[in-house]
């Protein structure tokens, strides 16, 4: 074999030795910000019992196959500032779910659980998830399809209800969001308002009535006073009935 031959060997050789190694350092980066706690029959998880770690670091929590209900048994959550993916795959969550404000979250997994409300679910999620872009939830009651029972209508519906409400969405269950079936979404359920919504839009008319017949002087001594979008969204829309 020539001299030529042997350098262009060598050579191939560094290079696959170098991607095996930067796999490897790809592979072990992954699993250092992520934690998983899947299978394990947990109905509770105490951070304080978790093994010394720099939470902020963490992206990634899987907590696949436990009996998590959603209510009272994921406050450890806030601790993870920075996660922006948590897998709670066949739990026992329901429709009101307490998730903690969750700023970096944006793929959430919920497949084969206990939603019933799409209403009150999807509610909680908006509130506590504000950026999220992947949500999968197949296999509950409040998603109907084809798996579970549920007719095309019905599915149809259960989309446009969902991405009209999470304004992030790029991608619900299996199937990614279109910018048409968004806008059609919008069209059919964006413009619904939520019971104390409604309520605060009158009491701003009358509001907007006093203050017109107030002096420049009376207007400078009112105090400013902040709106809190929380609670403006606090009260659940019902779904109109789903037309075969």
């Amino acid at each position: 074999m020539s001299h030529g031959c042997m350098e262009m060997l060598a050579e191939k050789s560094k290079r696959t030795s170098r991607a095996k190694l930067d796999s490897n350092i790809s592979e072990e980066s992954e699993e250092r910000y992520q934690l998983s706690y899947a299978f394990q029959n947990l109905s509770r998880l105490d951070v304080h019992s978790l093994p010394p770690m720099d939470k902020s670091k963490i992206l990634k929590i899987d907590l696949t196959d436990n009996n998590f209900t959603g209510l009272n048994d994921l406050p450890f959550l806030i601790e993870f500032a920075n996660l922006n993916t948590l897998i709670l795959d066949k739990n026992q969550i329901v429709s009101n779910i307490r998730l903690p404000l969750m700023l970096h979250l944006t793929t959430l997994w919920l497949n084969h659980n206990q939603i019933e409300n799409l209403a009150i679910f999807v509610q909680n999620i908006a509130d506590s998830c504000p950026r999220l872009r992947y949500l999968s939830m197949m296999n509950n009651k409040a998603a109907p399809s084809y798996f579970n029972g549920g007719s095309l209508a019905e599915h149809n519906d259960y989309r446009m209800y969902v991405v009209a409400r999470l304004k992030e969405l790029s991608m619900l269950d299996d199937r990614e969001v279109s910018a048409e079936e968004r806008s059609h979404s919008v069209a059919v359920y964006g413009k619904m308002k939520t019971k104390r919504a409604r309520k605060k839009s009158k009491k701003n008319v009358k509001v907007e009535e006093a203050i017109s017949d107030l002096s420049w002087q009376e207007l400078e001594s009112l105090p400013d006073v902040e709106s809190d979008s929380r609670l403006e969204m606090a009260d659940i829309p019902d779904l109109p009935p789903v037309t075969p």
